[in-house]
């Protein structure tokens, strides 16, 4: 099994397949017997660690989201952790205010694995506008050719007829 190390400062805090110190380029891709097939076994190394982590990420965060006691602060720290991250979809982005790159795909990957099970008849498409929905999404993002005044109505419209009695959900 591939170790997880946990390294923690000040500013920064890593959970990852790989020590934070270790250049991992430069360990699997630089000196003088660099090949195509070291790189290629390399990359296959790299890709299993990679798969093997994901996947214990995966098992950790179902294991915690399985606990009826747990299941509401992961699923709000999920929550932020999108929230706070909504930045990356911008063009220019400054990198101290938002996970890097690598945090993001592991975590959406891990998000995928816990998709699979999910029945799409029993996902509400209109959740994300429900007043209980968890994700903060600016009103200008999802209106498309709508002013926001037909926004207005289409989002009271929804709130009529969306059923809230089976949601329990404990806001923030």
């Amino acid at each position: 099994m591939l170790p997880l190390y946990f390294t923690s400062n000040k500013n920064t805090f890593c959970l990852g397949s790989f020590p934070t110190q270790t250049k991992v380029g430069d360990k699997y891709f630089s000196g003088p017997a660099i090949t195509m097939e070291n790189t290629r076994v390399g990359s296959q190394t790299l890709q299993h660690y990679l798969e093997s982590a994901r996947g214990d990420l995966f098992k950790i965060l179902h294991n915690i989201l399985l606990n009826g006691e747990t299941r509401e602060v992961v699923l709000n720290y999920m929550a932020a952790l999108v929230n706070r991250n909504v930045k990356k979809a911008q063009m220019q982005t400054d990198d101290k205010l938002v996970s890097t790159d690598g945090f993001m795909i592991n975590f959406l990957s891990v998000l995928q694995q816990l998709s699979m099970k999910i029945k799409l008849e029993m996902v509400d498409p209109y959740y994300i506008f429900h007043p209980l929905c968890r994700l903060q999404v600016s009103r200008e993002e999802t209106r498309l050719k709508a002013t926001m005044e037909e926004l207005k109505t289409w989002l009271a419209e929804i709130r009529e007829w969306t059923p809230i009695d089976n949601i329990t959900v404990n806001t923030p």
